[in-house]
Formats: structure tokens, C-alpha cells, sequence
């Protein structure tokens, strides 16, 4: 599979995701990208709020989960158009993942580096 077919389907999972979260924010439309602009104003330090899997972790961590659902992004590290997407995806993750998340515990944000020998 190769690294666009990933961004379509991770891109997919996301609309899918703001599709199912739209009725429940009561402060945001569906379809509206206001929460994705009040993320960005905030002036807090960038963290990385996504959980990073590998071999030994993956397993584990999706079936332990106590969030009913999972977004698994598989990168490579060294790929221009990943490291370009990895801002936006963690603007999502910190909508369920972050210590201030809104939607905490219902959808984990995952990703996982395919240079790392996990995807081979």
C-alpha cells in the first residue's frame, strides 16, 4: 500500500470521525473547521498528543483501550508529505487524546513509523 493510498484512507477515517462528533459539539457545526482554528490560536507549547505503537506495543494498546474506536496513522518518518500532514493529525489527536481533550476517551489517536521495520 503505498503512502498516498494511506493519506486517502487516514483522510477518509477523519471526515468519517468529524461526521460522528459533529452532532455531539454542541458549539460547533457539522462540517465547520472553528475547532481546528481554536486549537491553533492557542498559544500552548506543540506536544505530541498521538500514542506511538511499534512492534511490541501494538497489540496491547489497541485491545486495552478503554475508547471505542481507534485512528491508526501509518508514516514513515522521512516522507516530505507525512511530516507535512503531521501537524493537522495532531490537532485532531489532541481533540481526544489531550489533557484538555473535549472528546477524551472516545476515539484513541494512534500512528505508527512504517521506516521502523513494523510494516515490512
Amino acid at each position: 500500500m503505498s503512502v498516498y493510498q494511506i493519506c486517502l484512507i487516514l483522510i477518509g477515517s477523519l471526515l468519517l470521525l468529524q461526521s460522528l462528533l459533529g452532532c455531539k459539539a454542541a458549539s460547533y457545526s457539522p462540517g465547520s473547521r472553528s475547532i481546528l482554528r481554536d486549537i491553533t490560536n492557542e498559544n500552548k507549547p506543540a506536544a505530541d498528543y498521538a500514542v506511538d505503537l511499534n512492534v511490541t506495543t501494538f497489540d496491547a494498546v489497541l485491545r486495552d483501550t478503554p475508547a471505542a474506536h481507534a485512528v491508526v496513522e501509518f508514516f514513515a518518518h522521512w516522507c516530505p508529505a507525512c511530516r507535512n500532514y503531521k501537524p493537522h493529525y495532531e490537532k485532531v489527536a489532541r481533540l481526544f487524546n489531550g489533557p484538555d481533550a473535549p472528546h477524551p476517551g472516545t476515539v484513541l489517536m494512534t500512528r505508527v513509523d512504517c521506516a521502523s521495520k513494523v510494516c515490512s
